[in-house]
């Protein structure tokens, strides 16, 4: 579709931003889909909670007794119910962030990885000590797209190393009847 600058302003005014004043206190007219995940109401919409709770529903039942519909159901909406479930977790530490913990829970520091502060300072501290460069770093070949732009580019790529990159089978993923890909 094509606008003019003042159509789309005028669309943004007039259209865009009072269905978002409305969608925010709950009301208006719902139209989910996968544009959902951007809403920063998501974490309080009706509409991903009854999709949450049905597949909540479910979870109790010996999985063997799910019907096949039952499971299509599910699996088309696990996407939207696993992001509705983060933007409720993410929301919960907002609100503990701001002083307003939901009860029963509370943020306390997750786990982190300890890392050099100066990498040179490490470095030059272990060759006065008598180590060589070698003995504290390795050498590593840069990735393909790195690597691409390194021997100028595609074409010189292909012509220099085509024949020695593989690309490994991928993992199976389970994707709606309706996707591009060869079943396998």
């Amino acid at each position: 579709e094509v606008l003019s600058i003042s159509e789309l302003l005028d669309w943004a005014d007039n259209v865009l931003a009072p269905a978002a004043k409305l969608a925010a206190e709950g009301k208006g007219e719902f139209k989910p889909g996968s544009w959902c995940r951007f809403c920063k109401a998501s974490a309080a919409c009706p509409y991903r909670a009854k999709e949450g709770n049905a597949v909540i529903a479910q979870s109790g039942r010996d999985i063997s007794t799910l019907t096949d519909e039952q499971i299509s159901k599910i699996l088309t909406v696990k996407d939207n119910v696993e992001k509705w479930m983060n933007s409720i977790e993410q929301y919960a530490i907002e609100r503990a962030q701001n002083g307003d913990p939901v009860p029963g829970w509370k943020l306390v520091e997750g786990r982190s990885v300890r890392t050099w502060s100066d990498e040179l300072a490490v470095q030059k501290r272990l060759e006065d000590n008598g180590f060589q460069e070698a003995e504290f770093t390795e050498r590593k070949l840069y990735g393909i797209t790195k690597m691409t732009a390194a021997v100028g580019g595609k074409k010189e790529f292909n012509r220099l190393l085509g024949d020695l990159v593989i690309k490994p089978t991928g993992k199976p993923t389970l994707v709606p009847a309706r996707d591009s890909r060869t079943a396998l």
